[in-house]
């Protein structure tokens, strides 16, 4: 019993030592399993983590701004097109307009003969 409980103090202790950061003497045994950095190479590795996400934050902007650009292209796009269907629409009306005020500009031209020819009949009846 005093062996049991002596070896499950001992082993409780040994896995409370295996922290995520545990500094380590040099000629000390370790107490867990793992990697051993020196403090230059954690150093430059927890350089590399914080460049490595600030550069993921960047990659996550530019999607984002690539994303956005993509809508804006659509848009534009839209209306564009909105704006072609706008100006054929408009010059078949002008186009309809012309013929048809050709029309309506000979019709007065011969309206106004017809009012005028009669106006010199009826001055030249009235003269004699």
């Amino acid at each position: 019993m005093r062996y049991l409980v002596l070896s499950l103090l001992l082993f409780t202790q040994a896995t409370l030592a295996c922290n995520p950061v545990l500094h380590i003497n040099k000629g000390e045994i370790s107490p867990c399993e793992g990697y051993v950095f020196s403090l230059d190479a954690e150093l430059e590795n927890r350089k590399k983590l914080e460049e490595f996400k600030t550069l993921k934050l960047v990659d996550d902007n530019n999607l984002l701004l690539i994303n956005l650009k993509n809508q804006q292209n659509s848009l534009i796009t839209g209306q564009v097109k909105l704006w072609q269907d706008q100006s054929q629409i408009l010059s078949k009306q002008l186009v309809e307009r012309e013929n048809s005020s050709f029309w309506h500009n000979t019709l007065y031209f011969v309206l106004g003969a017809a009012v005028t020819t009669g106006l010199a009949f009826a001055v030249n009846k009235a003269t004699k």
